[in-house]
């Protein structure tokens, strides 16, 4: 069960860094 926790953790980060970059892509491109 602590691995999937720590599985699960993981994933959100990465999701949360992915939206981050995907918000931060367009004022990179535009300028």
């Amino acid at each position: 069960m602590t691995v999937s926790l720590a599985r699960s953790r993981e994933t959100l980060s990465l999701l949360k860094l992915m939206g981050c970059v995907c918000l931060a892509l367009p004022l990179f491109t535009t300028q």
